[in-house]
């Protein structure tokens, strides 16, 4: 079995424009993120071909951060046959019997944005029609992680995170108008939520998979309890180490992009 994981950028030539391109609710911005896992099963038909076959899932989004977002999944089917003009050579790393896996646990601060398309209340006065508006808010965060190494290759943990979401109780039209009364306090704003980690390590880099669920939350507010997030961390040494997730929900719309910066002090 093999794996493969890819993340980056893609470019849309047709993506969503008020004036000429309404209907593509999907893709709202022309650079999108692109996300890729894939999993084939390989058989060795002698030292230079193997057949495969598996699939692999691929997500493209622009992190809610211009909306219309509703995203793109695509899950594609691979069967093929692979040649190495090289005699492939099978064996087991001398290191890996030796391995102890240990504990560590991660804390970080993070900062997001988080972009909302609005319709101000009174249509235009020249079109009839309500005119759109972006608005952009900061969100803060709190996270703590506690990781299993299971191997050289495979981390697998849990977390907790503590949130401060500007966005909640403001997808009305009525928050973004001047003038409107903000009924909400800042405690309605946090959100506590539970994870589970799961890292894939390649050296110093690390493709992070965290699905988690929000075990307290503003009742009225728009996402689903459940989420995901997916993203790439760096470790700089044995203390520092940043990051770069994308947040989704429903496993189909993107929330919002989070940069990270924070020390990993080792339980």
């Amino acid at each position: 079995l093999k794996t493969e994981i890819a993340v980056g950028f893609s470019f849309w030539w047709d993506s969503y424009s008020k004036k000429d391109n309404k209907y593509n609710v999907a893709v709202g911005t022309p650079i999108n993120c692109y996300v890729n896992f894939g999993l084939n099963a390989y058989y060795r038909l002698n030292d230079n071909l193997q057949l495969y076959l598996g699939g692999s899932l691929t997500h493209f989004s622009n992190g809610a951060i211009v909306k219309p977002n509703k995203g793109i999944n695509v899950l594609s089917p691979q069967v093929g046959i692979s040649y190495n003009p090289q005699k492939m050579i099978f064996k087991q790393a001398k290191d890996t019997l030796s391995y102890k896996p240990s504990f560590e646990t991660l804390i970080n601060v993070y900062f997001a944005e988080h972009g909302i398309v609005v319709n101000p209340l009174k249509p235009n006065t020249t079109t009839g029609e309500q005119d759109t508006v972006q608005k952009n808010y900061f969100i803060y965060g709190l996270q703590g992680r506690f990781i299993k190494e299971l191997s050289f290759k495979n981390n697998i943990g849990l977390g907790v995170e503590v949130s401060y979401n500007p966005v909640v109780g403001r997808t009305r039209n009525e928050a973004h108008n001047p003038g409107a009364k903000d009924t909400l306090s800042y405690l309605d704003r946090v959100n506590a939520s539970l994870f589970l980690a799961y890292e894939y390590k390649i050296n110093n880099v690390s493709i992070a998979l965290e699905p988690g669920y929000y075990v307290y939350r503003y009742k009225s507010t728009y996402f689903s309890r459940l989420y995901e997030r997916i993203g790439m961390r760096y470790r700089i040494n044995d203390n520092y180490y940043c990051q770069f997730f994308l947040r989704a929900y429903n496993f189909t719309i993107a929330d919002f992009i989070t940069d990270l910066r924070a020390p990993t002090p080792s339980a």
